[in-house]
Formats: C-alpha cells, structure tokens, sequence
C-alpha cells in the first residue's frame, strides 16, 4: 500500500510539472535559429533546409543589405511562409571601440560613437517601415549590431527602443532561467563551432527547461562562419528531439515567455 502511495505520489507530481511547463505542448526548452545580414547562403542553404524539417527562423536584416533589394522577392516569400523578418537598423552602426577591440572596418559615419540617440532611434524606425513594406507586419523584433547596446556616450539603447519592438537579441551565456530583460535576451554567437558544439547549448537548454536564441551569420561562408555539415547536424538534432524542443522564431518565442512572466506576476 505504501508503495502504491509513493507511487501515485510520484505521478501526480510528474503531471502538475507538466501542466506548468512554460513551452507550448509541455515541451522541455525553446530554441530561436536566428540570422544576421542577409547572406546568400541564409537563402539557398538554411532556408530550403529549415523548410524541409518545418521549421521557422528569424532573419535580422539591415536595411542597406545588397541582397534586401536583388532577392526581395524571395525575402518577401519566406516571411509569408512563416519566417520572421527582423529590424538590424538601416546601415548597421557599431561602437568602434569595445572591449578593447578596434573595429577598423567601420566608416566614420556609422561610427555609434557618431550617433545620437535621436539619429538611432529615427533609423530603426525607418527600417521597420521598410520591412512592414516587405511582410505587411506591423510588430517586430530587434537585433543589436554588433551585439552593441548603447549609444552617444554610453546611453542605453534598451528602454528607447521598447516603444518600436517587442523584444531584442543580445548576445551571452545560454540563460540558465528567465531573469533576462527581454530587450536583451542573450544569444550565443556562432563562430566556426561545430555541429557537437550547438547540440551543446541546446542541452543546457533543456537542462534547465530554459531557452537557447543560437546566433548565425554566413554559412559556408567566410564571415563568422558556421559550416553546412555543422548547420545541418544541429537541425537534425531539433528535427529528432521535436516533443521536447520547441523550435520557433524568436518572435513567436519570446512574446510567449512575455505572457509567461506577466501570468506569474498577477
């Protein structure tokens, strides 16, 4: 009989766990697939891969992006599919000194030491215009260039920028719970990792039943690179763990943790 107490026990606390998992369908963490800048290998490689597995990403594209204007079409395409299209400002400022790096590639006009904050906000309310022409949405998420989230003598760019979106990505350590402002959600910054490697960050995801927003530039190609075997791995990986896993756009994904935290405050 003690047994069969213990038992029931142990089943009736495995089912209240359950019914208040955060994710959608009692699954075990989130992961956001992000990309920046508008390659060619984000159309012809992740795209067509994302869509065979059905899975939907986010794509942080600044406005002056070559490829915005030659492949419109195609960007316009993906979004109806489900695909997020994100706000990376217009000419992708960035602090020109940080952390002791020098980043000599960077003009003196779109320097953020050059920037006032009105100048910012007023491009990143130009690019979402520009993409609302592109989708017809109106709500938007927000990536910071260069992972740079201040301005104009060290002014901090997350509170004006709540007015004009949901929801940014920042970059850091794969968040262990949910105490992150979700104006600076962090990411992790794929570098020539390996497939092993972002499998990793998932599963300290779901360790924690926390979220993982994984950070891509070009694939298979030369600027912060992510090779297509290793791409391709962690999407099987998703592909595989599907009910524990909820892949989805960082949209989608964060505006559900928003509803989350404001449930838990009432």
């Amino acid at each position: 009989m003690m047994k069969t107490n213990i038992l029931l026990l142990l089943l009736t606390g495995f089912a209240m766990a359950a019914q208040t998992a955060p994710w959608p369908n009692h699954a075990t963490c989130a992961v956001c697939l992000t990309y920046d800048d508008a390659y060619n290998s984000q159309l012809d490689i992740a795209v067509p891969l994302l869509d065979q597995y059905g899975f939907r990403a986010t794509f942080y594209i600044d406005g002056q992006e070559e490829n915005l204007d030659q492949r419109m079409a195609e960007w316009r395409a993906i979004a109806a599919k489900g695909h997020e299209l994100g706000n990376h400002t217009l000419f992708h400022p960035c602090l020109e000194y940080r952390d002791g790096e020098h980043r000599q590639w960077l003009t003196d006009d779109f320097k953020m030491e050059n920037y006032s904050l009105d100048r910012f906000l007023r491009e990143c309310r130009v690019a979402n215009v520009l993409l609302k022409a592109i989708d017809g949405k109106s709500e938007r998420s927000f990536a910071y260039t260069c992972c740079d989230t201040w301005v104009d003598d060290h002014i901090s760019l997350l509170d004006p920028l709540r007015k004009f979106f949901s929801c940014a990505r920042g970059v850091g350590a794969t968040p262990t719970d949910f105490s992150f402002d979700l104006m600076n959600v962090p990411s992790f910054a794929v570098i020539n990792h390996s497939g092993d490697q972002l499998i990793e960050q998932v599963k300290i995801a779901e360790k924690a039943g926390s979220v993982v927003v994984i950070l891509f530039h070009g694939i298979d190609e030369s600027h912060l690179p992510v090779a297509r075997a290793g791409h391709q791995q962690l999407i099987e990986y998703l592909d595989s763990h599907r009910s524990q896993i909820w892949t989805d756009t960082f949209l989608n994904v964060m505006n559900h943790l928003d509803q989350m935290k404001q449930s838990e405050r009432k």
